[in-house]
């Protein structure tokens, strides 16, 4: 009951993607390549 109460405090609703993990059709179109290129440049 105890995880269950804070489960449905920290999950958002079904219309709503959690702020760390936004949905995938949330995501600009070449954001992923960008973001893979970012970490190419960073990585030794």
């Amino acid at each position: 009951a105890t995880s269950a109460g804070a489960a449905s405090r920290w999950t958002p609703g079904p219309d709503l993607a959690p702020p760390d993990l936004p949905a995938p059709t949330a995501i600009p179109p070449g954001a992923q390549d960008a973001v893979r290129a970012y970490f190419d440049r960073s990585s030794p």
